[in-house]
């Protein structure tokens, strides 16, 4: 994934960098990093996952918490 796919795929699921990389468990200014270099493959299939299900970090948080 380049960094444009990355912006893209943000842009589409309506979330932010730094609140992509809280959720991960980075420093929020770790998002930018991944907007200029493209991000790690880890972070890639996170991606791919909320883009394939519509889920944002927020339903994931309440979903896990639900469950648990």
């Amino acid at each position: 994934m380049t960094a444009l796919q990355y912006k893209q795929a943000l842009a589409e699921l309506g979330i932010y960098q730094r609140d992509l990389a809280r959720f991960l468990g980075a420093y929020p200014d770790t998002g930018k990093r991944w907007a200029q270099n493209g991000p790690p493959p880890s972070v890639q299939k996170w991606i791919r996952y909320m883009l394939a299900t519509r889920r944002r970090p927020a339903d994931i948080d309440a979903e896990i918490r639900r469950v648990a």
